[in-house]
């Protein structure tokens, strides 16, 4: 009885959002890289730069603070398991 076998890729084309680099910008410079990439894919005003420039702020205070978070806790999960190993 014959078999098949399929796979699958899945291509990700879209805008990457890489954590190393990114996360050593502040949160003003992150929302002013978006807030200019976004001016020049589509022609903003003034107005709508300043608009976008505030959403683009507070979206990467919020990804730096939640980011921050995460990083702390691995490092209290790492010491933790770190030191039962020790045990």
């Amino acid at each position: 009885m014959p078999t098949t076998l399929s796979m699958a890729a899945q291509r990700h084309d879209g805008p990457k959002m890489r954590k190393g680099p990114k996360m050593d910008m502040t949160a003003e410079q992150m929302a002013t890289l978006q807030t200019k990439h976004m001016t020049l894919a589509l022609d903003l005003t003034e107005d709508q730069l300043n608009q976008i420039y505030k959403i683009n702020l507070e979206k990467a205070q919020f990804g730096k603070e939640k980011w921050q978070r995460r990083k702390r806790q691995e490092r209290v999960v790492n010491g933790k398991n770190h030191s039962r190993r020790n045990i």
